[in-house]
């Protein structure tokens, strides 16, 4: 964690330089494992391009579809974009985009200007095992830590590192306690998983392929040994597809051990194994000159005192302005306000 006065190239080349050297990363062999999801903040995405040039550099699709809101709106264009977005093979991705284009040809052109390889899972890479889209965890982090940000800098560090300390060590407590081979959460998408392979009937060559088919005639190609289908949706996330679990349930096969190992229990223990180390109170620190602030820049206009709300949130109804009802008194021709208190002057 850092604490910079603006986000510009210079303060995200310096802290990726540093992320990377922590997780041994760069290296270019070992850093094309890796996958970074960001917002496209300011020079971020200048900076992990000449930092992590191997990497996999995704865009959040919640941020991509707040720019394609503001000069293409409608709910036909929404799902359209979230279809061609969650595509996991090439020809579903490009049946979505041709609904689009027959559509509307501008919102076409303006998604094909953007980078495959950042938003369309049918590009993605399968070396990280990662299937996100969306990046909901700098939002969730924020909403941790939103009352220690009003507190000076050496406390709100303080506030957040001890904050750190107890999840990380609660995280591995109660992962300890868990009975199963894989996370909670991973256990659940197998769960659901199991629920399709009765639709796909598997056909085996004998040695590690199976050719599912579907009801509609479609067909998967699954292979065993590369933990691979041709739907690609096992390859990028490292969970069985439905069409992997029905070769699978075919071969008598038990499911949690085919999930990639990032997600097995033993994995997440080891993630959580490390812990942060307390600190004693700041009057037994080494004597230090008194810690000034920085010069912060002044920013152009008058000063937010409100967050800039996204395309996607409304505002609340109820804190709207409500006009008072003027009603006409029967037979006449004056108009009074109800509930309206009026106060005549002398």
């Amino acid at each position: 964690m850092a604490v910079v006065v603006q986000e510009t190239y210079k303060t995200w080349h310096w802290f990726i330089s540093l992320i990377a050297e922590d997780l041994g990363i760069t290296d270019p062999e070992h850093s094309k494992h890796w996958t970074f999801l960001c917002d496209k903040q300011k020079g971020l995405v200048q900076a992990l391009a000449n930092l992590m040039r191997e990497a996999e550099h995704r865009f959040c699709l919640r941020h991509l579809y707040e720019n394609f809101k503001l000069h293409h709106r409608g709910v036909e264009l929404k799902k359209l974009l979230w279809k061609a977005a969650m595509a996991t093979r090439v020809c579903d991705f490009d049946l979505a985009m041709e609904e689009l284009k027959a559509i509307n040809k501008k919102t076409y052109e303006w998604l094909s200007q953007r980078p495959p390889v950042q938003w369309r899972k049918s590009y993605f890479m399968t070396s990280s095992k990662c299937d996100m889209s969306l990046n909901n965890w700098c939002e969730s982090f924020n909403k941790s830590i939103i009352d220690a940000r009003d507190k000076p800098i050496i406390t709100m560090l303080e506030a957040i590192r001890v904050q750190l300390m107890e999840r990380i060590h609660k995280q591995g407590d109660g992962m300890a306690k868990y009975t199963g081979v894989i996370c909670p959460n991973i256990q659940k998408i197998l769960d659901l998983q199991k629920q399709f392979p009765a639709s796909w009937i598997p056909s085996w060559n004998g040695e590690d392929e199976f050719e599912p088919s579907g009801p509609y005639g479609d067909k998967r190609v699954v292979n065993i040994r590369h933990r691979s289908c041709s739907c690609r949706r096992w390859d990028i996330s490292g969970i069985p597809c439905c069409h992997a679990v029905a070769a699978l349930i075919y071969m008598r096969e038990e499911l949690e051990k085919w999930v990639h190992t990032s997600f097995s229990k033993e994995t997440f223990m080891q993630t959580f194994s490390h812990v942060v180390h307390v600190v004693d109170s700041t009057d037994t620190w080494p004597a230090r000159e008194p810690l000034l602030p920085l010069d912060v820049p002044k920013q152009v206009g008058r000063k937010k005192k409100q967050r800039t709300k996204s395309v996607n949130e409304t505002t609340n109804k109820n804190l709207k302005r409500r006009k008072k009802k003027v009603v006409q008194e029967p037979g006449g021709t004056k108009l009074k306000r109800q509930n309206t208190a009026i106060a005549c002057g002398k």
